[in-house]
């Protein structure tokens, strides 16, 4: 491993920082090309934002991250409307977050941003020269970075106190492999929400439920210590919209509560992993409450 570069500073103001690499890292061609220089946190929550963008597989999308989680999602016609829908998803949260565009970062994108509550960071495939301009001139402080398209995870290293555990790449399950538990089949629509769901609940710490609609993640839950905090949270953030939408869980419902509590907000269809000693319990709620229902194969915690 060499040095990339040293970084403003670490997790906080009074931590040194460094990013490194082992030469073939999207992060050594990264061009910073406004703004002030990047923080440890600005880098991290870029990678994470970066990471859920590519993960979406769609054209016009638009990840915003705080604190390392999602908190707008959102995949449209246009890239300005993927901007918009985005951000409408959690404005509060959203305020001195990353914005990870996919493609360029052109004129019109540049002055909807701009209007907008301030971001911390944006990072997108390329900038508009005048879009860099305008962010430049009416968002100062915001960091501008261009960065190429996510690479498949390699092998994951955390440092410990005095060690290091390394684990391999957490690869999201294809729809393909879902098993229909409980309701009948979706509808497209849907199924693009919940598959939707399921990208963003896997990238999003733990326990994490996600609440999509409109290919927006409207409601995210997430890091709480029992799952039906989580569901909680997704329901108060998605309001109204929890109404016919769909929802993912990124590890089994142990208990029917949080599945009750997505169906008394009117969330219509459910996918989350089996391996619960309550399955069965789980399936009958999900039946009793009219609900769609997917297991998955997969769990997905993140810490």
């Amino acid at each position: 491993m060499s040095k990339v570069g040293d970084l403003r500073y670490g997790e906080n103001p009074h931590q040194s920082g460094a990013l490194y690499s082992d030469g073939t890292s999207i992060w050594d061609k990264a061009e910073w090309i406004g703004g002030i220089s990047p923080s440890y946190l600005n880098v991290f929550d870029a990678d994470a934002a970066w990471r859920l963008l590519w993960d979406l597989e769609a054209e016009n999308s638009c990840v915003i991250v705080k604190h390392a989680n999602p908190c707008g999602v959102a995949v449209a016609s246009t890239m300005e409307e993927a901007y918009t829908r985005a951000f409408e998803c959690d404005p509060l949260s959203a305020f001195g977050g990353i914005v990870a565009i996919a493609g360029e970062v052109g004129e019109s994108l540049a002055e909807i941003i701009s209007q907008k509550p301030k971001a911390d960071l944006i990072v997108a495939e390329a900038f508009d020269p005048l879009a860099v301009e305008i962010l430049n001139t009416k968002r100062k402080s915001t960091r501008l970075l261009k960065l190429a398209r996510a690479k498949p995870a390699k092998t994951q290293l955390r440092s410990l106190v005095d060690a290091y555990l390394v684990q391999g790449p957490d690869g999201i399950d294809d729809s393909s492999t879902w098993t229909l538990v409980s309701g009948d089949l979706p509808d497209q629509e849907c199924m693009r929400d919940l598959v939707l769901a399921w990208k963003v609940c896997a990238r999003t710490s733990s326990n994490a439920i996600v609440i999509a609609n409109g290919q927006r993640a409207i409601g995210i839950g997430a890091g709480q210590q029992n799952r039906v905090d989580s569901a909680r949270i997704a329901v108060s953030k998605a309001g109204d919209g929890a109404r016919g939408a769909s929802a993912a869980s990124d590890a089994f419902f142990p208990f029917p509560d949080g599945l009750e509590t997505l169906a008394a907000a009117g969330v219509r269809a459910v996918v989350a992993p089996s391996g619960s000693i309550k399955d069965k319990e789980i399936i009958e709620a999900a039946e009793r409450l009219g609900m769609i229902f997917f297991h998955t194969g997969q769990r997905h915690f993140r810490h």
